[in-house]
């Protein structure tokens, strides 16, 4: 399982909350992400750095833990997720099939978790469906 995240290819996770997020996406507000993942994980520090994965979608780093809080005005919901599924997110930022996704990435998540992670995404609106 180490060897998985040191290369990127932990299980990815998505967490949120079901409230709405009222945050302007300029407030970038670095304490709300806090409490949705201290159940998980005991961050030090919430970095106020922020960079955009794409023209609506801001990413803010939570440090240590390898999470990221997405800021978006299109989320409904406050959204937080590791760093693999930041990948998967950036993989998809030009929206094609599932299939497309790497062999080693569907080797160690499978494609059951593949399947649900990009149904996730596309729920929350972070990728956009794509009919093959």
């Amino acid at each position: 399982m180490r060897d998985r995240a040191k290369r990127g290819l932990a299980l990815p996770e998505i967490i949120y909350q079901p409230s709405p997020y009222t945050h302007d996406i300029g407030q970038c507000d670095a304490c709300a992400p806090v409490a949705v993942v201290s159940p998980h994980r005991h961050p030090e520090t919430v970095t106020s750095a922020c960079r955009y994965i794409r023209s609506a979608v801001m990413i803010q780093s939570i440090e240590p833990t390898g999470y990221y809080t997405l800021i978006s005005p299109q989320l409904t919901t406050l959204v937080v997720v590791n760093t693999s599924a930041l990948m998967y997110i950036n993989f998809f930022i030009q929206p094609q099939t599932v299939d497309t996704v790497p062999a080693d990435w569907q080797a160690a998540w499978g494609h059951e978790t593949i399947t649900t992670l990009h149904e996730q995404l596309v729920t929350l609106g972070l990728l956009q469906p794509v009919v093959s």
